[in-house]
Parts: C-alpha cells; sequence; structure tokens
C-alpha cells in the first residue's frame, strides 16, 4: 500500500498532468464546432480494434510488434498495480500465474525501449522519424521504469525468496541484489517518482500521445474515406483556412495527435520526389503555430506556419491518412488552406485558373466546346438519356467523364466500355451533352464555389432522368458521385468500370477469346485504391485475361504511389523536384513489364508520358483495363 509521501507526490502530479491537459483542451476549443459524438458505439470499438488491438501501427511489422509490446508491458502492470491499491486478495496459483506474466512483459518492455534506442540511432538522419532528445530521453526513463521493477522485484526474492519459474527474470537480478529492506524501499520510491514523472509531464511531451492517442481514434471520421465537409456557401462570410481559429476543434486535435512517426512522410509522393511537402512537418509546424497562437496578435497561417508551395504540392493522394496510426486527416486541412489562397485571395496559377474557367464555361477542364461532349460516341449507336422514349428502363448510365469524352487518349477506353456493355446486352445510355464535369478537380484544387455549382446542375440532370445506376471509367468522378453528391442531395449508387467488368465475368456474360499474353504490371488509382479500397478487382479481371504474368510495383495497394494528377495536379505544371509520374513508371520499370495497365484517366496520361520520357513507348503498351477485355472478348 501507499504511504503519505506517495500520495502527495500523486496529488503534485496529477495537479501538473490536469493543469497540462487543460492547457492543451483549451486550445482544442478555439477551433470551430463539428459533430464527432455521433455512433459512439463504432467509436469506442475503433479505440480498441485500431488502438489497443494495433491494427495499423502493426503494418510496419519490427517497429509495430515492439511498439505493441512496450504498450502492453507498461498499461498492463501499471493497471493492475492500481487494482492492488485496493486491498483484495487472489489465490496463490492465479498469483503465480499472473507474476509470471508480469515478468515475460516487463521483460518485453525492457528489450522493446532498447530496440527503439538503438532503431534511433542506427536511423540518424536517413529516418522520416525525426530524433529529438526529448525522444532518447523518454525511452531513457522508461527503461529505467522497467529496469527498477526488476531490481524491486530482485530485491524482495533476495529477501523473501521465491519460485524460479514463477519469477524467472526476478530471480536472475535477486542473485546480485542484496537482501536490504531499506535498499528495496529506494528502489521503490524511485520506480514510482519515474513513472510519475513520465505520466504527470505527458502533457507537455511526446507521451501526450497516450491520451490524444485514443482520443483522435474514438474521434475520427466515420464518413466516407477523404469526405471534405459541405459548407453553405451563401451563409459565408470567409473561405477556406487562415487562422488557427478557422479549423474545426477536431482538425486542431490531430496536431497533438501527431507522433512524429514519419509514416506519412515515407509513404508521400511530393516528398519522396523532393517537393516542399513533407505531410509530417506540416502537421508539426501547424502545431508549433498552435503552440506560440495569440487571437489578437496571431500571424496568417500561409506563408508562416506554412508555405504556398507546400499546399500545392499535394495531389490528394491519401497516402499519409491511409498510413498514419493516429489517423490524423490531412487533405482536409490542405484543401482548407487552398480555399482560402483561391477563393479570398485568388491565388492561383495561370493553367489552374484556364481548368476552372474552362470548366465553367464548357463543362470541362480541357476547354473543348459543350456541343462537342458526345462526339466520341458518333457511329457507335450509342443511345443518349434525352432521345430515349423510356429513360427510366435504362439498367445503366454510363459516365465517361471528361477525359472519357474529350481526351483523344480516354476516348478509346469509352469506346472499349460501349463494346463490352454491348458484348454483354447491358441496357445502357449516356447523358452526352447534358453531362458536365463532377467537379472533383475545382474541390480539391480548393475552388469549393466552383464545384458546388457544377455538382447541383449535374444532380438536377440525374434526378430528372431518375437514374438507377452509374458507371463510369474515372476513380475521381466515381468518387466525387458517390460520395461527395450526397450532402448536395445526389444519392446514387455508383460503380466503377473495374467492379462493373469484374461482376459481367463473375456472370458470365462476355466470352473470352485468347489470352492477353503479356506480363502486365498494374498500377494503383489512388481514387480507387487509398480512397475507396478498390484492390482486388482490377487484378482479378486481368488474372481472368490471361496475362502471361501478373507483375506488382513494390510499392502497390495502400502504399501505392501516386501518378501525380490528383487534387487538380493534372491540370498545373510540376516544376519542383522529380516529376512524380516519371518516378513511379521508373518504379515499374524495374519489374520489366510488357504492358502498364490503367484504371483510370488521370493515371493513363500519366503514366504514357512517364513511359515516353524513358523513350519505352515502342517497346511498352499503357492500357486501361478496358481496352485489355474488349480485344479479347466477344459477344456470349
Amino acid at each position: 500500500m501507499w504511504g503519505t509521501f506517495d500520495f502527495l507526490l500523486l496529488a503534485i502530479f496529477l495537479f501538473v498532468f490536469l493543469n497540462g491537459l487543460l492547457k492543451r483542451a483549451k486550445l482544442w476549443m478555439i477551433g470551430q464546432s463539428e459533430n464527432r459524438w455521433d455512433n459512439v458505439g463504432e467509436r469506442v470499438s475503433g479505440i480498441f480494434q485500431i488502438g489497443f488491438g494495433h491494427t495499423r501501427i502493426l503494418r510496419e511489422k519490427l517497429p509495430g510488434i515492439f511498439h505493441f509490446l512496450l504498450f502492453y508491458a507498461f498499461t498492463i502492470p501499471f493497471f493492475m498495480i492500481l487494482l492492488c491499491q485496493l486491498n483484495f486478495s487472489i489465490s496463490k496459483p492465479i498469483a503465480n500465474v499472473l507474476s509470471l506474466i508480469f515478468d515475460i512483459i516487463g521483460l518485453c518492455g525492457l528489450i522493446s525501449t532498447i530496440v527503439f534506442f538503438f532503431r534511433r540511432i542506427l536511423a540518424g538522419e536517413n529516418a522520416e522519424f525525426d530524433t529529438k532528445k526529448e525522444d532518447i530521453i523518454i525511452l531513457a526513463v522508461l527503461f529505467f521504469i522497467f529496469a527498477t521493477g526488476f531490481i524491486t522485484e530482485g530485491t524482495r526474492i533476495a529477501i523473501i525468496g521465491k519460485n524460479s519459474t514463477i519469477s524467472p527474470v526476478g530471480v536472475f537480478f535477486s542473485l546480485i541484489l542484496p537482501a536490504s529492506p531499506e535498499f528495496l524501499r529506494i528502489i521503490w520510491q524511485i520506480h514510482f517518482i519515474l513513472v510519475l514523472i513520465l505520466l504527470g509531464t505527458s502533457p507537455y511531451t511526446k507521451m501526450f500521445h497516450i491520451i490524444t492517442g485514443p482520443l483522435n481514434l474514438f474521434f475520427r471520421n466515420l464518413k466516407p474515406k477523404g469526405y471534405l465537409k459541405t459548407e453553405d456557401l451563401e451563409e459565408m462570410e470567409e473561405f477556406g483556412v487562415n487562422r488557427l481559429e478557422r479549423f474545426t476543434w477536431k482538425q486542431i486535435l490531430d496536431f497533438d495527435a501527431c507522433i512524429r512517426c514519419g509514416r506519412c512522410a515515407e509513404n508521400c509522393p511530393a516528398n519522396l520526389t523532393h517537393k516542399p511537402l513533407n505531410p509530417k512537418n506540416l502537421i508539426q509546424n501547424l502545431k508549433t503555430y498552435m503552440e506560440n497562437y495569440n487571437q489578437e496578435e496571431a500571424q496568417p497561417i500561409i506563408n508562416n506556419a506554412v508555405i504556398e508551395d507546400e499546399i500545392w504540392s499535394c495531389t490528394t493522394c491519401m497516402a499519409c491518412m491511409e498510413n498514419c496510426p493516429m489517423m490524423i486527416e490531412h487533405i482536409n486541412k490542405i484543401v482548407d488552406l487552398r480555399q482560402y489562397l483561391v477563393l479570398m485571395e485568388s491565388k492561383i496559377t495561370n493553367e489552374l485558373q484556364v481548368a476552372f474557367r474552362n470548366i465553367e464555361n464548357n463543362g470541362n477542364p480541357w476547354g473543348v466546346g459543350h456541343a462537342k461532349r458526345a462526339d466520341w460516341a458518333e457511329g457507335l449507336d450509342v443511345p443518349i438519356m434525352s432521345e430515349v422514349e423510356n429513360p427510366e428502363e435504362i439498367e445503366i448510365l454510363f459516365w465517361p467523364g471528361c477525359a472519357g469524352a474529350v481526351d483523344d487518349r480516354y476516348k478509346k477506353v469509352s469506346i472499349a466500355m460501349v463494346n463490352i456493355m454491348k458484348k454483354a446486352k447491358v441496357k445502357f445510355a449516356i447523358l452526352g451533352t447534358e453531362e458536365k464535369c463532377c467537379g472533383d478537380p475545382a474541390r480539391k484544387a480548393g475552388n469549393e464555389y466552383l464545384y458546388q455549382n457544377i455538382a447541383r446542375e449535374n444532380i438536377e440532370t440525374l434526378k430528372n432522368y431518375k437514374v438507377k445506376k452509374i458507371v463510369t471509367a474515372c476513380p475521381h468522378c466515381f468518387n466525387t458521385l458517390a460520395k461527395d453528391y450526397k450532402d448536395l442531395g445526389g444519392d446514387f449508387e455508383v460503380i466503377h468500370h473495374t467492379q462493373f467488368i469484374r461482376k459481367l465475368i463473375d456472370e458470365q456474360r462476355l466470352r473470352f477469346i485468347k489470352n492477353y499474353d503479356k506480363k502486365v504490371i498494374y498500377h494503383d488509382s489512388c481514387y480507387l485504391g487509398r480512397w475507396n479500397d478498390i484492390y482486388e478487382e482490377p487484378r482479378e479481371i486481368l488474372i481472368s485475361a490471361g496475362v502471361k504474368e501478373l507483375l506488382e510495383f513494390d510499392r502497390n495497394r495502400r502504399k501505392g504511389f501516386c501518378c501525380g494528377a490528383g487534387g487538380g495536379r493534372m491540370f498545373m505544371e510540376e516544376t519542383l523536384g522529380e516529376r512524380i509520374n516519371n518516378a513511379r513508371v521508373k518504379q515499374g520499370l524495374e519489374k520489366n513489364p510488357e504492358c502498364f495497365a490503367t484504371a483510370c484517366p488521370f493515371c493513363m496520361t500519366m503514366i504514357t508520358d512517364g513511359v515516353k520520357e524513358f523513350k519505352k513507348e515502342d517497346e511498352i503498351e499503357v492500357k486501361d483495363i478496358a481496352e485489355i477485355i474488349d480485344a479479347i472478348t466477344i459477344e456470349n
């Protein structure tokens, strides 16, 4: 049991802890309101699954396993010690088992601190997790907590004796420790004080993640992945974010949840191609800005905490968010900062300004006349919704998207999809000239006003024809139509063409006449993969197509490497660092493919340009999955 001095120390460090916690909470509350209290049961289960289960941390095996061991080596004994203060008794067999378990997990904790120490020392400056004095001090304190715990146990065993099979590590220590009650009291006091120091000062150190981590997991986004809040722009006087109080309280909490592990930066294509953006540094710089914030004297965020080139380097590929163990939401912050630049200061590049104007005037970023939107379908006998006698009888609305309708290369994919649907006897139609850009490039590039206007027009058109299902070959259209339109009243069933083709194959509505006899490497589209978890359907289609060999990039699926065109970057010059598409193609060329397979118009363009950059266009094809299937199937 604890003595008076122990309770006094506990009270002091509890005060220090609560004082620090309240100061941080006051900073969080500077932000705008946001409802993150829905579905409490799901939120609590997420803490157990993601937090206690370490599902995301364990994606990186070595650090994940040792963090798992360290976490439980600290938390289990800590809570058991608290329970023991209730002065209840347990049977000897159970006590023996617990003693053995505590010995094992304590040893795991001791080893884990040593592993993490050497990992940081050996990694040096090459690691994306930056090592600060604070990290070394925390590891040292943890090491001495476990060490003094074993010394305490060993001394007690030396005094009273104990079976070596019950506390093997303690027995080992007892062989070299004095059987001194006074020594035992001193070591226990040191052990207790170290624990209090570690926990009591946590709001001021990196250890604060033991609080902010579970909080951030509880308040994580439960809406569709990458969800961006749809504001009522007519009610707003200021757009986007350039001051701390313009962020929501959850966005500010994110800053304190970041533990500088660097997993976001290790997977960020902008960072890996030497752009100004490093998502870990972005969050940490915003955290520093928060800590020094004075509402009356605060400097703007942009060009103080974050520079404009950082903001515009992001491709919204979601590699940062998908690999963050704390589920920090980077993209919504970047889009908010872009909104301020675009809607408040009109700070956009000339190319992006042209793309916005083209979307507004012609319904597509390329500026092709709106009247030519359906020219790609001439001679294909494709039904157009406005000419169909009973639109409600149409099974599928095919949405080619801007690229599929006006880009010369991707028109071929739209034609391939028409051929496939005809072979499978699908009753489909298109909107033709009534279809407009879904709005994704405008929204991700910060022009929320343009996005909402054009989205509402599309929603009205789709509702007018009572559209049931939409199939599109563009992941950006797929994501926007399926998720974003819901906030504006557009609730449609949207299917990506890889899902649709996979379904047609499963239903045996397509007949293969030959194999696609090439070594194919499949490139994961970010908006198909990380944004919508569609990884297997494209690969299953290629296997069904009988490819000679299905190759994989070293960076694939959730760790896939962006093509560089998302987030409006398709319509911006890439002048800083290495071109992302060239880096991606270089990764693919290491596998000696005969064909790059894609499932996205932006990826098609960027990969094709990369293949040309390496002068491989005469040796290597770049094909959409729809083109591959169209080439090897006939009507069933």
